[in-house]
């Protein structure tokens, strides 16, 4: 009711009470309240399925995917049926990138195990057979014959030598812990006063830096020149050029060449066409390492006079080393 003064409303009293019996109050307006119900339901639905479709049923999938994957399923690797939000998606997108890289490793090292336990039993066994005729014969066996079975271990020791040299450059090839930079006139040099066999001709600028250092750079380019010596090669060639990000350094050496069979099969390791002259099988394989770690790639162009190998490097940056 309007309070008046003067005939001017200075103010409204409005007075309310509560129902005495509330369930009957409610009921008289069961129209609101089941409207107001209905409403609430469908909004607590909705949420209820937004929540399932966008969060939920990505999780399970997930989950499934990691159990899945833990049990050596790798069908499991593959993008989400359903990714909800971005925010997930990106990350179902990094975890299964990540399971995808461990997987490659553990087949990877399960190969690799295999065949280094393949190529360093043969040795061990040779030396192994040596020793215990040398020991049976004693004084009957020939001084020719003691002299040939000596060699015989002599060159499987060398074979074990190489074999775990190349064994330690490929575990810092695929684990390289120092990080610098290079001036590839440094690079150029070193190669030239370390392989004096090869007439080695470069065809570049000097002063490009590289984001790669001495040591590991050396690894590169002195597996690559060994394999041009090893198929016979007397001249080398090295040409750089330049793209905006990345340098190509070709080499191109006079050698024997590598058969159209055997081009697909040169980057694996312990493949080699040269066992019985001491060839491990593994020099290209860790300049594959040794590059794919420096963010570059390595590759044999067959459609060439000579045989050519494609290093590609990236520059390095203001902030490499």
């Amino acid at each position: 009711m309007p309070v008046l003064v003067q005939g001017k409303v200075v103010g409204v009293i409005y007075a309310s009470r509560t129902p005495s019996n509330t369930m009957r109050q409610l009921f008289k307006q069961w129209q609101i309240v089941a409207i107001a119900a209905a409403f609430t339901l469908l909004v607590t639905t909705a949420i209820g399925f937004v929540f399932l479709r966008v969060i939920t049923k990505p999780i399970y999938e997930l989950i499934d995917r990691t159990q899945r994957i833990s049990s050596g399923d790798t069908q499991a690797i593959a993008p989400l049926k359903h990714n909800g939000t971005r925010e997930f998606a990106s990350l179902a997108d990094s975890f299964l990138a990540m399971a995808r890289k461990i997987s490659e490793r553990a087949d990877y090292i399960s190969t690799f195990a295999s065949h280094a336990a393949h190529e360093l039993k043969s040795p061990v066994t040779a030396t192994k057979g040596a020793v215990e005729l040398l020991l049976e014969s004693g004084d009957d066996m020939s001084k020719d014959q003691r002299t040939r079975f000596l060699n015989n271990i002599l060159q499987d020791s060398n074979r074990l030598s190489a074999l775990l040299d190349r064994l330690r450059h490929l575990a810092r090839a695929d684990n390289p812990i120092s990080a610098g930079t290079l001036r590839l006139g440094d690079l150029l040099d070193h190669l030239q006063g370390h392989y004096e066999q090869l007439a080695i001709e470069v065809a570049c600028e000097r002063d490009q830096t590289l984001p790669i250092t001495l040591e590991n750079a050396e690894i590169i380019f002195s597996n690559l020149l060994e394999n041009a010596v090893n198929h016979g090669a007397s001249k080398l060639t090295i040409k750089v050029e330049e793209t905006p990000e990345t340098l190509l350094f070709y080499t191109c050496d006079n050698g024997s060449g590598i058969s159209e069979g055997n081009a697909g099969k040169i980057f694996d390791l312990f493949f080699t066409t040269k066992r019985a002259e001491g060839g491990t099988g593994m020099g290209l394989g860790i300049v594959q390492s040794m590059v794919k770690s420096h963010y570059g790639t390595v590759s044999y162009l067959p459609d060439r006079a000579e045989t050519t190998f494609l290093v590609e490097l990236p520059k390095a940056t203001a902030n490499s080393g």
